[in-house]
């Protein structure tokens, strides 16, 4: 191949890179995608935690109020034990003071009970809405994620393509040339061939070329690179 031929086939080429790398780019942020509607998720599960949390802390109400109530029935058992002994109307009314007493702590426990299984159903008249938004969230969820892994096998299914037109487009291109193409890709930021402008500087560093590399430019048939960055270079005129 000439080498005009070769540099044009070098600047299709490296358009097709620039398209690979794009839709790469393009492929690798979908997932980030899905982080909204995760988020969103993980506050409606955050929130049916908090609303669980609760409805323990008053079953834990109720349950400290019966061991309670249990522990004032046994001291109420032995009060009237003791009652049952009395020697005078003294102590007998000494410990029904004490029973009663007791009893009214019981009713006490009872109303906070009361209490508790009232503020429970209030707490489980929310759980139906949460779990409504729980099974929502997770229907988007699963949608945004279909709807991302098609859009992904798109793109990659266009990577593929484009990789081979470039492999087809690069058949008679020697490998030295291929190799040096791919290599400056990946340290240059994707550009591996430039033009020389009008100063006669390389446009890819902006460095002036010496009177050596122009003529060199002019005159070969083989592949010239920068002395400054390494680029493939090529003069605009010859390619007009």
């Amino acid at each position: 191949m000439l080498i005009k031929d070769i540099i044009q086939t070098l600047i299709k080429g490296q358009a097709i890179a620039d398209e690979i790398f794009e839709l790469t780019e393009e492929a690798d942020k979908l997932p980030t995608q899905l982080s909204t509607t995760k988020r969103r998720l993980s506050e409606v599960n955050e929130e049916n935690s908090k609303l669980e949390s609760k409805i323990k802390i008053e079953k834990n109400g109720i349950k400290k109020c019966e061991d309670d109530i249990a522990a004032i029935e046994k001291r109420i058992s032995d009060l009237q034990n003791k009652q049952n002994e009395a020697k005078t109307n003294k102590d007998y009314k000494g410990f029904q003071d004490a029973i009663d007493k007791h009893r009214k702590e019981i009713d006490d426990f009872e109303e906070q009970i009361l209490i508790h299984m009232d503020k429970i159903d209030e707490l489980n008249e929310g759980k139906p809405v949460i779990a409504e938004k729980i099974k929502f969230q997770e229907q988007q969820l699963a949608k945004k994620k279909k709807e991302l892994d098609d859009n992904y096998d798109v793109l990659n299914e266009k990577i593929n393509k484009l990789k081979d037109e470039k492999s087809e487009l690069f058949k008679d291109v020697v490998e030295d040339t291929v190799e040096l193409f791919d290599k400056l890709l990946d340290q240059r930021n994707g550009r591996a061939v430039v033009p020389v402008d009008e100063m006669r500087s390389c446009t890819g560093c902006h460095n002036e070329l010496n009177v050596p590399t122009i003529q060199q430019l002019q005159a070969t048939n083989e592949i010239v690179t920068c002395p400054s960055c390494g680029r493939i270079m090529y003069l605009p005129e010859y390619f007009s």
